[in-house]
């Protein structure tokens, strides 16, 4: 998130011309998944990433070369170490990167437009990107050509109902599970395996809000390994000697107070995690209810299971104790169980926890886990003229 960030103020720093690469679509194994970005400078660097380091030298050095007459879709086989100008689907083998290269200028800013939106706004779009066309029944389509949930007028793209009504319902699904989907459009009849028209759908989403209750010293490292991140760090906490931009100097947001003050100053969203540290019972016990109560996607209690227990005692006491369905989602003692004996790998073990509950995973080592480490890139074929495409279409990915 920290990448898209710098790109966007690279972008909006000069009127250069500059490059952007996106990873579309993956066939086997890839270090970066589809969505991965890369800024392709003027001077030949870039800012973000498309692979481990192995790929982007290539691309950066051609970049101009291969967007000469437009946005281009290239093609990198991992195992050659080639780069293909005249990518084909097909291809049937692991390792195969696919990638979208736009020109973005002072006068065409539409490869990031969408991302701007999201940023200013703080509010996720689902995007789909148009990263292969063949002419025909599709004609109307260009490379590159974006369009998004919060203004989806697919009526006037695609005449076709059955490709309206399949797109949109597509567009709920990556909303709903934060994944992404490749879908090709097609009429009954057609070989799906041939070249044809592909849109590449994405949730984008704005910086992870992250509060932080409680300006101690061990917030100081949770608010620095979030904001690295690219996380929207807030601290929160009622005493002004510790609540210093010397000591939080790279967060987002400071807020001076306890409950009511944060109530009145965050907008809480589906995306928001929070972390209580302030090492204060009664003031937990103000703040947890609230905090249960709102639709978070993480809320994380510093503080041993004896502690909680006293906890929910007092908020009880006070008449406050939230349903127990609200409770479960308290993550306490927070952060993963990996030995953590400092505020600094304390930290780690709270990011990596609310990680992976944002992206619903367990936690455990990944020498344990049956299967690839990335779920599939999905596919679906999405036919003109047969409504019934809503199961999975395994052409050569899956």
């Amino acid at each position: 998130m920290n990448e898209l960030r710098q790109i966007l103020h690279a972008v909006a720093s000069t009127d250069e011309p500059l490059h952007l690469a996106t990873v579309v679509d993956v066939d086997g194994s890839a270090y970066r998944r589809p969505g991965a970005r890369m800024l392709v400078l003027p001077d030949g660097g870039h800012i973000g990433a498309i692979s481990g380091g192995c790929l982007e030298r290539d691309l950066c050095r051609q970049a101009a070369t291969i967007c000469k007459r437009g946005p281009r879709l290239i093609c990198f086989d991992t195992r050659s170490e080639a780069m293909d100008l005249n990518a084909r689907y097909g291809l049937g083998c692991s390792g195969v990167i696919y990638v979208l290269v736009e020109p973005v200028t002072r006068d065409d800013r539409c490869p990031i437009r969408r991302l701007q939106e999201v940023f200013e706004t703080r509010l996720p779009q689902v995007v789909g990107t148009v990263y292969q066309t063949s002419g025909g029944k599709f004609s109307s389509l260009q490379l590159g050509q974006r369009f998004a949930d919060i203004d989806l007028s697919l009526s006037g793209l695609f005449a076709n109902s059955y490709i309206v009504e399949e797109l949109r319902y597509w567009f709920g699904q990556t909303r709903a599970t934060s994944r992404p989907v490749c879908c090709q459009l097609t009429r009954s009849g057609d070989d799906p395996g041939e070249s044809g028209t592909r849109v590449f759908i994405e949730l984008l989403s704005p910086p992870k809000p992250l509060w932080i209750f409680g300006a101690g010293d061990d917030a100081i490292p949770l608010a620095m390994i979030a904001g690295d991140l690219g996380w929207c760090v807030s601290v929160i906490d009622d005493r002004p000697g510790n609540l210093t931009r010397s000591r939080f100097p790279t967060v987002d947001r400071l807020v001076l107070g306890a409950r009511e003050e944060a109530r009145r100053q965050l907008p809480a969203t589906p995306q928001t995690a929070a972390v209580l540290m302030t090492h204060h019972l009664k003031k937990d016990a103000e703040i947890v209810p609230w905090l249960c109560g709102l639709q978070l996607s993480y809320v994380g209690l510093l503080g041993p299971k004896s502690r909680t227990g006293e906890l929910i005692k007092h908020i009880h006491a006070a008449g406050n104790l939230p349903p127990l369905v609200q409770l479960d989602k308290l993550h306490t003692p927070v952060g993963l169980d990996i030995g953590a004996s400092n505020p600094g790998e304390v930290a780690v073990s709270i990011v990596a926890e609310i990680i992976a509950v944002d992206r619903r995973r367990s936690g455990r080592p990944l020498a344990q886990r049956n299967g690839p480490i990335h779920h599939p890139v999905a596919h679906r074929l999405i036919d003109s003229r047969t409504p019934q495409t809503k199961q999975a279409f395994a052409w050569d990915h899956e």
